[in-house]
């Protein structure tokens, strides 16, 4: 597609949100927001890592140490940190890092995907966007949700693939004409009451 004329957003679900994805839609003057983050739950810590320029080298952990050697994997895309086992052992965010200990020395492996989603978290919280987003996607999501537990498309009552076909769009059908009542009633006890001597 062309660029926009005018800026528009696009939500989409958190696998799609890349370094990559992210800088295409900028170009088409588009801004990308990803919700239903992927994964464990992000640690804070991640972001307390202090990185190079180019993101792919650790210069101080969040104590302040620095590291003995750090490595990017581009096959992995991970980045390997080495502590002197001193630096490590004692240290009050062992917990938090995931830290390996090692006879003399301490390893800890930093995603620097996992670290942007829990920035990408940390925005969320403030990010007005974002949690219209997210209420958005939480809407989307229970399409699915309420076709298995009320309507049971997972089990159909009937072989073949066209078959399935049609009794799965006679859900689809009973769905959306349930939606299309509920709504019709809302805008009935919505409107406003006009006075007799109007």
């Amino acid at each position: 597609m062309k660029p926009a004329e005018e800026p528009s957003q696009i939500i989409t679900d958190g696998a799609y949100g890349s370094a990559e994805n992210h800088k295409l839609a900028e170009d088409k003057n588009i801004t990308l927001t990803t919700t239903g983050l992927l994964g464990r739950k992000t640690r804070d810590i991640l972001l307390d890592f202090e990185l190079f320029d180019d993101g792919r080298t650790v210069v101080k952990c969040p104590k302040g140490n620095t590291p003995k050697s750090s490595t990017y994997s581009r096959r992995t895309n991970t980045i390997r940190k080495s502590f002197e086992r001193c630096q490590c052992e004692n240290c009050e965010h062992r917990a938090e890092c995931l830290i390996k200990l090692k006879k003399r020395t301490a390893v800890l492996f930093l995603s620097p995907d996992a670290r942007k989603r829990a920035q990408e978290y940390k925005d969320s919280k403030n990010d007005e966007s974002l949690k219209i987003a997210g209420r958005i996607r939480n809407g989307i999501e229970t399409v699915p949700s309420t076709l298995r537990r009320r309507y049971h498309v997972d089990r159909m009552p009937v072989r073949g693939k066209l078959k399935t076909k049609q009794f799965f769009s006679f859900k689809l059908y009973a769905l959306n004409f349930c939606k299309l009542v509920r709504f019709t009633r809302g805008l009935e006890k919505c409107r406003t009451l006009v006075p007799e001597n109007a």
